[in-house]
């Protein structure tokens, strides 16, 4: 909406709408009227400043849009009125002239820009002050003007358009407050130097420089100093090169010199500039301009860490798929081996035609695979374990000696095969550390087991125990194959073999060492291993710390770690017999089930079935047994709930049978759960028969002699 209504005419000298109806007071308006017009015309005429009227035919409604006001405005403007000062700007003899040039179309001639104008007189509601315009006068010569610019709106529409125009004198280039003005508004630090290097003068920017960097004495390096003794100061192989490039640009020899150079703030913060020479036109002197680029620097440096980051980070996604691959085909060859000659064994048992050597031979092959299988799940079980932080120790005293003494002693036959000697040697009478003799007995085997793997046939292995003031060592050193020095970096990560190849000639998951070091860290102990190089053999060395409380009960511990050893099963002892006891055994695997049935009905006890625990439970409730032994996951009803329910009856009904969970959820949180819901005993699948069996025997007498 306009700001300017029909009151504010009175560069029209109109105001007919203030007349009032009688003839004598409209006489006397009249008269009023026409002197003020030729009063104000004379003032317009005979004004030094450029004055203009542009009259709308018809006027242009102001409720129009922008781009329809700027069309009619174009097509209905003409100039209508001007004075003599406005035609003397334009080279014209007269305003009659001017006139006659210019008053039949719009004067764009009059605005630098006509259709910017135009917009914003608009937008601006038709007052502009300081319209910038240039124009050529009739010598050619370029004139600059400052208009203000208002519009007369009447009855809602733009009827014309006053403008007053101002000469300006402009900043021209050859003036030295125009240099200074552009050099001080300048963003670099500009100094001009002489051919000494002396500094003959600067601008606002070089000034806060030399402020900025040599704090309250800026003389340093501001006008009358020398610029070549300022790098001097600084010293280096930078100063060296920035004076040098300087010369050279004093001396005509190059047209520039330039370079980017770090410093330090007073406050110690590090900042970059870029400096750039060049010869000063007509002189022998130089233009020094240093500019701040320290923020361009950091964002390149910023983008090519997060660059290199990201490559980092692909790299790593790379190998770790490569490794997701690699391990994949490796668990799938180390199951599927054992698998085939388990399945090719059985078939050939089941078909009759071998005599009792071979199917001694093949049960024997059978039994070994299995055990490979079972302790492939472990490991991958500790992995889980290790990753969930889930793993947990059963630490008490233990007397080191005789737990490395078992584990020797297991693998040896195992090293008899490829008769390997394994040779052990302590440096110490005992010693007693605070440690899981089960997963230090881990440790051992993983070890042991490795070295005999990679030791060729009549090879050795020696494992040597060791004390320091604070630990014990225990280290286990072969000549095999040995480890590339590259790949020592990465032997105890998860799923890293040094071959990975189809064509390697040993097996394994690449877990067992990711194993060890995390038990031993576990226990506060270190683990290393060396090795000169392929074909030097290898040394695996770990350390547990010492404790000075002795062990009162040595033998049962190690009885302990005995009974939980890696070693093979002893086939030679003879099971238990549960001749009279009443079992109920509870599984939903058939072959699992028809096995169990088996192993107990051949130590002479009673054995009931069930595969699901709906079953199981009627079974119980008609005839409690003596014994109970159940899985945990089957269909419908799990064996947690099963025992609940049993735990729930009375005595007489058989609430307190003894119960042990035969399963294969291992994990120790799955123990507990089972303890926890009403079973006295947690077994996981595999184990040995015999076993299975003397724990049986075990529940049994303690409940005898409750």
């Amino acid at each position: 909406m306009s700001v300017y209504t029909e009151h504010s005419r009175n560069w029209q000298f109109k105001g007919r709408n203030n007349i009032s109806n009688s003839s004598s007071e409209k006489a006397s308006k009249n008269v009023f009227w026409a002197e003020s017009e030729e009063s104000c015309s004379a003032l317009v005429t005979q004004n030094p400043t450029p004055i203009w009227r542009i009259e709308l035919k018809h006027g242009v409604s102001a409720s129009l849009g922008e781009k329809e006001q700027i069309e009619q405005i174009e097509r209905f403007g003409f100039l209508a009125e001007c004075n003599e000062a406005l035609a003397r700007s334009f080279g014209c003899e007269s305003s009659v002239e001017m006139i006659r040039l210019f008053g039949e179309s719009f004067p764009a001639n009059l605005f630098a820009d006509t259709q910017m104008f135009l917009r914003d007189f608009i937008q601006s509601g038709y007052r502009l002050e300081n319209v910038k315009s240039v124009r050529c006068d009739s010598a050619g010569n370029a004139r600059h003007f400052s208009t203000n610019v208002f519009g007369v709106v009447e009855n809602r529409r733009l009827t014309q358009i006053w403008g007053m125009q101002s000469e300006e004198k402009p900043v021209t280039a050859e003036s030295s407050d125009f240099y200074q003005a552009v050099i001080d508004s300048m963003l670099e630090h500009i100094a001009i130097i002489d051919e000494n290097g002396q500094i003959i003068a600067t601008n606002d920017g070089w000034k806060r420089f030399a402020v900025n960097n040599n704090g309250n004495d800026k003389k340093k390096i501001d006008v009358g100093a020398n610029y070549f003794e300022v790098c001097r100061a600084d010293g280096g192989e930078l100063a060296r090169q920035v004076e040098e490039g300087i010369r050279e640009v004093l001396n005509k020899q190059k047209d520039y010199f330039t370079l980017e150079y770090p410093c330090h703030s007073p406050s110690g913060e590090q900042r970059w500039f870029l400096l750039h020479v060049t010869p000063l036109s007509g002189t022998n002197g130089a233009v020094v301009s240093h500019l701040n680029v320290t923020k361009r620097r950091k964002a390149e440096q910023e983008r090519q860490n997060a660059l290199e980051e990201l490559k980092r980070a692909a790299e790593e996604n790379e190998i770790v798929n490569r490794m997701k691959d690699e391990f994949l085909s490796v668990i799938s060859h180390e199951l599927r081996t054992p698998l085939t000659s388990m399945l090719g064994w059985t078939r050939l048992i089941r078909s009759g035609k071998l005599d009792d050597k071979s199917i001694a031979q093949g049960l024997e092959t059978i039994e070994r695979n299995t055990l490979v299988q079972s302790r492939l799940i472990e490991d991958l079980l500790d992995v889980s374990r290790i990753i969930n932080g889930k793993i947990k120790l059963e630490a008490f005293p233990v007397k080191i000696r005789s737990l490395v003494e078992t584990a020797v002693e297991s693998i040896k036959p195992t090293a008899s095969i490829k008769q390997i000697a394994v040779e052990f040697r302590s440096e110490i009478d005992d010693a007693t550390v605070y440690a899981d003799p089960r997963r230090i007995q881990q440790v051992l085997w993983n070890l042991l087991s490795n070295a005999i793997k990679f030791t060729p046939r009549n090879g050795f292995v020696l494992v040597n125990l060791s004390a320091t003031n604070d630990a014990i060592k225990i280290s286990v050193t072969d000549n095999g194959i040995g480890i590339a020095s590259e790949f020592l970096p990465h032997l105890f990560k998860h799923f890293r073999q040094q071959d990975t190849s189809i064509t390697r000639k040993h097996g394994g998951l690449g877990l067992g060492l990711s194993i060890v070091r995390h038990l031993i860290e576990l226990h506060g102990g270190q683990v290393k291993a060396e090795s000169a190089g392929e074909g030097e053999g290898s040394a695996f060395t770990f350390s547990l710390p010492l404790m000075n409380a002795r062990v009162e009960s040595l033998e049962n511990i190690n009885n302990v770690v005995a009974s939980e050893s890696f070693d093979a099963p002893n086939k030679t002892a003879a099971p238990r017999k549960l001749v009279g006891v009443n079992l109920l055994l509870v599984e939903d695997d058939a072959d699992s089930l028809e096995l169990l049935a088996f192993l107990f009905e051949s130590t002479g006890a009673t054995v009931r079935t069930a595969n699901l625990a709906s079953v199981a439970f009627d079974e119980f409730r008609e005839n409690p047994p003596d014994l109970l032994i159940s899985d945990i996951g089957m269909p419908d009803e799990d064996g947690y709930s099963l025992i609940q329910k049993i735990r729930q009856l009375p005595p007489e009904k058989g609430g307190n049978v003894p119960a042990i969970a035969l399963t294969a959820y291992a994990k120790n949180e799955d123990r507990l759960k089972a303890l926890s819901s009403g079973f006295q005993r947690h077994i996981k699948k595999p184990i040995e028969p015999v076993d299975l069996i003397e724990q049986v025997a075990q529940m049994l007498e303690q409940q005898k002699n409750i």
